[in-house]
């Protein structure tokens, strides 16, 4: 009703029943997502949600004893109503959804098997593993270590505890890593050798040329190399075919950064393969003299001809 003048501004007709001079309303009515909850007592003991323009009811519930006079609430997404003789407090909210939750083990480079807890409580299920049917908030915790000893870093999300809060469908990995070493080095196709070039990692200065050697690393790490190496030769990839500078590493290996000075107007030949052009060079060289050699010995025929 308007607040000012008593007026009507939203009315719903309540559907009909056996006995429609008991048909009371359990409760004031509250409005969320643009509809409106609300439960009617005796005998119908139905709890409705009608849409709040076309009035059309988007779904109701029967419940078991007699909501007279019970106003529901609303809080975190969801309403909730007492049954006044049952008694029972209802939940309800928005469609369930799915999760799956599975571990993946970078040092094995394989998904592995592992417990999962819901809500503190053991599911007796192992990843991978899916939960259908969820309407709420949950948690599900995975161990610290993994079937084979390798420790737990970090969830898929970002998140670094072992228990992650889920409220909506998708699938959530949990990363698990054994200690590995990652060497760093760079070499320079122009020069045809190593050079040493300053490396960063996760985005600060290490201190430390190529080539080094990290060791005990777990989880992901960024390194960084410079854009030109010590004689201004530019940076043209990873071992890897990475193009960026920084290079993500998630298990152990030798990883090198190629520096090559870009070719102008024509053939860039690294210092390192001019060996196996050898051969190729002394036969343009002897091409190259046995023609200036016919053409001397043609010219001298020629002025011989011109004095006859």
């Amino acid at each position: 009703m308007d607040e000012i003048n008593g007026g009507d501004i939203w009315g719903f007709l309540l559907p009909p029943h056996a006995y429609p001079d008991k048909n009371n309303p359990g409760g004031g009515p509250v409005v969320a997502d643009h509809k409106v909850f609300f439960a009617v007592g005796d005998p119908s003991h139905t709890f409705y949600a009608v849409d709040e323009a076309t009035k059309a009811v988007v779904w109701s519930y029967e419940l078991v004893g007699s909501v007279h006079s019970m106003t529901s609430a609303i809080a975190n997404g969801r309403v909730f109503v007492a049954d006044h003789y049952d008694p029972k407090l209802y939940a309800f909210g928005g469609p369930p959804y799915v999760v799956t939750i599975q571990a993946y083990c970078y040092a094995e480079s394989a998904y592995v098997n592992v417990g999962i807890d819901m809500d503190g409580s053991p599911t007796g299920h192992t990843t991978p593993h899916t939960f259908t049917g969820l309407t709420e908030t949950h948690t599900f915790t995975v161990p610290d270590t993994d079937p084979t000893g390798h420790k737990f870093v970090q969830w898929n999300t970002g998140e670094t505890s072992t228990t992650i809060t889920v409220n909506s469908g998708q699938i959530y990995t949990a990363y698990y890593q054994g200690p590995y070493d990652a060497i760093i080095e760079a070499h320079c196709n122009t020069e045809g050798a190593d050079v040493s070039v300053s490396i960063s990692m996760d985005g600060l200065p290490t201190g430390y040329t190529t080539p080094h050697t990290f060791t005990g690393l777990t989880g992901p790490h960024t390194f960084t190399v410079p854009s030109t190496d010590a004689k201004g030769h530019p940076f043209k990839q990873w071992s890897t075919g990475s193009t960026s500078t920084t290079i993500t590493v998630s298990s152990g290996g030798t990883y090198t950064a190629y520096y090559e000075k870009k070719a102008v107007g024509g053939i860039l030949i690294p210092v390192d393969k001019f060996g196996l052009l050898a051969p190729y060079f002394s036969l343009a060289s002897t091409i190259i003299v046995a023609t200036i050699a016919i053409a001397a010995s043609a010219k001298r025929v020629k002025r011989r001809e011109e004095k006859q």
